[in-house]
This record gives C-alpha cells, sequence and structure tokens, in this order.
C-alpha cells in the first residue's frame, strides 16, 4: 500500500494512495505478475494554457483551475526482466471551474477560441494495453555487496508501444435535455530507444517517439469536440523536458532525442539531453523541418529504478526553427516522481 499527499499552497493538492498485490515473483528480478488499484485526486489552480497547434505563442499564456478524480485499475505481466506487458482501465472527471481565471476572462472576450471540455468538464473510461520490449540486461537484485562488483552493461533496444481506447458523454454539449451522443477517442502512441554503453555504465541513447489521438464518432457537423488536458503534449514529464507540462497540445505529436548518462554517485547519475519535436495536426498534418522546436538540458537523477525517482533537471525550449530557433522558457525542477 501506498500513499502520497503533495499541496503548493492554498487551492493546490493531490492525494493518490495505490494497493498492489503481487501474484509472482522472481528472487533475480522482482515481481513478475501483479494487479493493483491507484485512486487519485487533485486540484491546480496554476494550470497554464498557451493553445493548440505547433506556433500557439509563448506571450499568451493563461492560468486555469483543474480538479480531477481518477480510478485506475491494471495488470502487469513481466514475461523477461525488463520487458512487460500492461493492461489497465479507469474512469476520470475532471472539471475546469475557474469562472474567474485568466482563462475563463480570455473566452468572455473573445481573445481565444474555447478549448474542448472546459466549460463542460469531462468524463471518460478508458482501455489500455502496453507492451514494453526491452534487451538490455538488469542489474539483479541478489549479488555481491562489493562496491566494485561488475553490472552489466547497458547496451541494448527498448520499444515501448500504447493504445487506449477512450468513450464517455459527448463534451460542450450545451442541452443538458438533449440525448448527449458519445465521445469515442483512440489513443496510440510509441516509442523507440537504442543505447551504448560506451564504458562503465557512460551511456549514450538516442530515442524516437510518437503520439496520436483521434476521433473514432464524429459528433454531429463531422467535428468531434476532444477535452484539451486529452490532446497529444510534448514537455514536462514528457519528452522534450524544456518546455512546461501543456506548453505544446495538438492531435499528434513527433520527438527525438539523444541523451549522455554517466555515474556520479552509487545511486545517482548525470544526464545531458537534446531533442528536437513539436505537436502538429490530425495524422502528423503540417509535420516540417522548420516547425521543430528544440529542447536542451543537463541535471541528476536517481537510477536504482524505484517508483519514487528523484531528478534536478535545468533544462530550456526553443522556438520553431523557421521562426529563429530562440529560447524561450528555461525550467528548474527539482523533487520526484510517483509512478504507481
Amino acid at each position: 500500500m501506498r500513499l502520497h499527499v503533495a499541496t503548493g499552497g492554498r487551492g493546490w493538492y493531490r492525494i493518490s494512495t495505490s494497493l498492489r498485490h503481487h501474484l509472482a515473483r522472481e528472487p533475480s528480478f522482482g515481481p513478475t505478475r501483479t494487479v493493483g488499484l491507484h485512486v487519485e485526486a487533485e486540484r491546480r489552480t496554476d494550470r497554464l494554457y498557451w493553445g493548440i497547434g505547433p506556433r500557439a505563442p509563448f506571450d499568451a499564456r493563461v492560468r486555469f483551475a483543474e480538479s480531477f478524480v481518477d480510478a485506475h485499475l491494471a495488470t502487469t505481466l513481466r514475461p523477461w526482466p525488463k520487458s512487460r506487458i500492461d493492461a489497465d482501465l479507469s474512469v476520470r472527471r475532471a472539471d475546469f471551474d475557474d469562472e474567474h481565471g485568466e482563462l475563463a476572462a480570455a473566452l468572455r472576450r473573445g481573445f481565444v477560441a474555447p478549448p474542448g471540455a472546459f466549460e463542460s468538464g469531462y468524463t471518460l473510461a478508458r482501455i489500455g494495453l502496453r507492451t514494453i520490449l526491452d534487451t538490455r540486461t538488469p542489474a539483479p537484485l541478489e549479488g555481491p555487496p562489493e562496491s566494485d562488483a561488475e553490472e552489466p552493461s547497458s547496451t541494448g533496444v527498448r520499444f515501448g508501444a500504447r493504445m487506449e481506447m477512450l468513450g464517455g458523454p459527448s463534451v460542450d454539449d450545451s442541452s443538458i435535455y438533449a440525448a448527449r451522443p458519445m465521445l469515442a477517442l483512440l489513443r496510440q502512441s510509441a516509442k523507440l530507444t537504442a543505447a551504448v554503453d560506451v564504458w562503465r555504465r557512460r551511456v549514450v541513447s538516442v530515442s524516437f517517439a510518437a503520439e496520436r489521438i483521434d476521433p473514432q464518432v464524429p459528433e454531429e457537423g463531422g467535428r468531434a469536440s476532444i477535452p484539451f488536458t486529452e490532446l497529444a503534449s510534448l514537455g514536462g514529464g514528457r519528452p522534450l523536458r524544456g518546455f512546461l507540462p501543456g506548453r505544446l497540445l495538438g492531435r499528434s505529436a513527433l520527438s527525438s532525442t539523444v541523451e549522455y548518462a554517466w555515474p556520479i554517485w552509487i545511486w545517482l547519475e548525470g544526464v545531458i539531453h537534446y531533442g528536437f519535436g513539436n505537436v502538429f495536426g490530425p495524422s502528423f498534418e503540417g509535420a516540417s523541418l522548420g516547425a521543430l522546436r528544440q529542447s536542451f538540458g543537463f541535471g541528476m537523477r536517481t537510477n536504482v529504478g524505484t517508483e519514487h525517482g528523484f531528478e534536478l533537471l535545468v533544462a530550456a525550449g526553443t522556438r520553431p526553427l523557421d521562426e529563429g530557433g530562440a529560447p524561450e522558457s528555461l525550467r528548474l525542477v527539482v523533487g520526484s516522481q510517483l509512478d504507481w
């Protein structure tokens, strides 16, 4: 059982808990079959919205409030030490109750187009399946305790793919008495990473990632209103760490990252990254070399593979290449990420 509580002051809180049971365990590398339940609730009044698309201007950002409750049931199978298959079922209710916030004010004045589901909120159930295949050999859980023990090479290839089907009542329906049509979405994402251990855990890796989300049941008029927080995104904890969460939103996303990591201490490693990519329209519409943005930075992170990873990161993101490619944002990240 795990419990995680965080706060950022008035109107900012997060509570999450998970219950997990290991059905089978391999002494050399841990649990091989797991089932778990995860529930979380969060409210933030400092979310930022810049718009949707690859060229949303940085100075157009406005604040809004978001509240959500999410219940998540998942099962995991680990056929090999660093490979896994995850199946999950979850339900999320999200609301954007920000009548006096900057985004609501901008909507009333007509300065921005209404983001999908901002005024109505949304409820979505999702079924997901993720597969990760990793050829690298993990360090054994049981082994010699000496500090100079030989560790396995980090050279290998990792491929991950995820498919999600999301469904729920259609959003942005002004009539509460009319029969509400259903909203059905299909999200697909994949990431391929090749890593080379050049010398004693000094690792160079190259990653390519793609994501898209598409409506499966168009609404009346041939359009589908996708909740804006469910769009493909880059930045934050996703690829292109130099951008803030939600800075880049679109129907699809492409990115590539080169990273170098080296050991600093027994459980700590340094890391430098350079990446490029952006979000685009449906089916990667509008993708071009000039539309790509850059992300670069350095920092430290734990490397023990636990669920409470700590990191210290300084990173920057730039404008699109055909707009000069000048830096537009700088991020400082200090904290831990809870990966249940």
